[in-house]
């Protein structure tokens, strides 16, 4: 439901900063 896209949106930022940092 609406809940687990907002977990994934919020993961997909994580990866995204993980990525841009290194």
């Amino acid at each position: 439901g609406a809940h687990g896209r907002v977990e994934l949106g919020m993961l997909k930022d994580e990866l995204l900063l993980e990525m841009s940092i290194q």
